[in-house]
């Protein structure tokens, strides 16, 4: 199957599976938000801002260096290389991770002595959560990298609706706090690792036998892979930047208003994540410019395309349905409104990564993402003074326009050869019809 084609078909998966994931994610936040009330998820949100200084001992960004560096290596015979990356990843993020549980331990206690009960039980449980973290990225790189989206999208799928049915089952067993969420994040997780993992042991790589694996990692942290840590790490703090900002000018109901909005349109943005499926295609075709091009036009075309129809739907159907069932949220929902365009510079950012991970220049992200948080922490504070909780809507929009347009500035330095016309949108080619008719034909065969 030719690489159009290929994702054409993973399109058509991809975009099952997630609308039935976001169904289910729809479903798991009414009925947080149905028994937590504004300021109990204002306090989970913070909670989880709180352990974002330890979220360098996850090693944030690791995942997309990996999807890319297992992808290429495939291509070498014996897979030995993707094999050796992946188990010294899993044995350096096992250790961090316990150091991650240790200190998160620690910030427990502290809320425990202060009788913060339900905010020192969230904190434990969510640094449990970072002890799975290896198990689900090992199978999440390995179900990516070798294209099977069926079992991808059937994890997520998985996962989702165990958190889910989990959620229901604390709230009805356990007088709930905001503590039930990542317990039953943490249970869905443990279920949905374990089944996968029997699947994974058959793929090729993971079985190759490998040498001094943890050092393999190592090295390929100190080239290129050290700077996808620390674009993660700046990403998840620019994330608590924003909260604690708007936490400090309007309280933490503000806090919970704002989470809720950005939820959602992380919903939206989510539905398709194309560079996910390109990623590692990409990856495998690096040195073939004109292939690389066309599909980097392709990517950005599609990205585009979804984002706005996405940001459409959710503009014109979410926020009254949402207002109905859950009126307490009303200013939530008005504030998604105004957070609905970021959507498009957003898409057009995540299209971009793979290309920098596939050449690994995963600095020059790094050194955008500083540029980022230097955009919020100085334009959310007048933003804020001057609009109040929108400011914080309107500055995201204007930040995300900023940093994409950076991040295509600098990726053109690099590959002056990528080129994308406003044309490429509305017109249609050879690969554009043989993409819709994959997609047509796998919707026709699953409804039949």
């Amino acid at each position: 199957m030719s690489y159009i084609g290929l994702i054409g078909r993973a399109t058509a998966i991809s975009l099952t599976g997630n609308m039935l994931v976001k169904l289910i994610s729809i479903t798991t936040t009414f009925l947080v938000l149905h028994k937590l009330s504004l300021y109990e998820y204002g306090l989970l949100e913070i909670a989880m801002a709180s352990l974002g200084a330890l979220s360098i001992l996850q090693l944030p960004g690791v995942v997309d260096m990996l999807i890319s560096d297992v992808s290429t290596s495939k291509l070498h015979p014996h897979n030995v290389e993707a094999s050796s990356l992946l188990k010294g990843y899993f044995w350096t993020q096992l250790l961090l991770s316990g150091v991650y549980l240790v200190i998160g331990s620690v910030i427990a206690s502290v809320a425990l002595d202060n009788e913060a009960y339900s905010l020192a039980a969230t904190v434990a449980f969510l640094s449990l959560t970072t002890l799975l973290l290896p198990f689900r990225t090992i199978v999440q790189t390995s179900l990516t990298a070798s294209l099977r989206y069926k079992a991808l999208t059937a994890y997520a799928v998985f996962e989702e609706g165990l958190k889910l049915f989990f959620l229901i089952l604390f709230f009805s067993l356990i007088p709930f706090g905001i503590e039930v969420v990542p317990l039953a994040l943490l249970a869905s997780q443990v279920v949905t690792i374990l089944l996968f993992v029997l699947f994974i042991i058959k793929i090729d790589f993971i079985k190759e036998t490998t040498l001094g694996s943890v050092n393999f990692f190592l090295k390929a942290m100190s080239r290129h892979g050290k700077w996808s840590i620390i674009l993660g790490y700046v990403n998840s703090l620019s994330q608590s930047l924003r909260l604690w900002i708007i936490k400090v000018m309007l309280g933490t109901e503000a806090v919970a208003i704002y989470a809720v909005a950005q939820g959602v349109l992380n919903h939206l943005s989510s539905l398709l994540p194309l560079a996910k499926i390109t990623g590692p295609i990409t990856a495998r075709f690096i040195d073939d410019k004109q292939r690389v091009a066309r599909l980097f036009s392709k990517t950005l075309k599609y990205q585009f395309i979804l984002s706005l129809v996405g940001g459409l739907a959710g503009l014109v159907i979410l926020p009254s349905l949402l207002s109905i069932a859950f009126p307490q949220y009303d200013s939530a929902f008005d504030l998604f409104k105004w957070m609905v365009p970021t959507l498009v510079p957003l898409g057009f950012a995540a299209a971009i990564v793979p290309l920098y991970m596939a050449i690994k220049d995963q600095k020059s992200l790094s050194v955008i993402s500083f540029y980022r948080v230097l955009c919020i922490a100085i334009l959310l504070p007048p933003f804020i003074a001057l609009f109040g909780i929108v400011g914080a809507a309107l500055e995201q929009f204007v930040v995300a326009l900023l940093y994409s347009g950076e991040r295509f500035r600098v990726l053109k330095k690099n590959m002056p050869w990528l080129g994308f016309r406003l044309s490429d949108i509305y017109t249609v080619d050879e690969d554009d019809k043989l993409i819709l008719g994959k997609i047509r034909n796998k919707f026709d065969r699953k409804y039949e």
